[in-house]
């Protein structure tokens, strides 16, 4: 396999994205990847450090641009249950993603 694409879906309105924060984790403690759009950052961090495609986008609106990643040459290292929290000033959200 070439890559594997993570996605956390969800639904803001304009007004709700305020203080937006994407933050996966992998093994449900571990945190990989954190994205603040309002402080144009990105992280990655752990196992998937240099090996995240920094140029991958999932979306063309600004609050979800980031809001997953491409995994590139995926191994067993990177292999486990991967979840994502949204947040922002007003709202939290929850989702979450097995990669095999």
């Amino acid at each position: 396999m070439e890559y594997a694409d993570l996605d956390c879906e969800y639904n803001l309105k304009d007004n709700l994205t305020d203080l937006l924060e994407v933050t996966w984790f992998h093994n449900d403690h571990k945190i990989v990847y954190k994205w603040i759009p309002s402080h144009n950052n990105r992280k990655v961090y752990g196992v998937l450090e240099d090996r995240i495609d920094m140029d991958f986008t999932l979306s063309s609106v600004p609050w979800e641009k980031y809001r997953g990643f491409r995994i590139l040459k995926p191994t067993t290292e990177v292999s486990g249950n991967y979840t994502c929290d949204v947040s922002t000033k007003e709202v939290a959200q929850f989702s979450k993603t097995v990669f095999i």
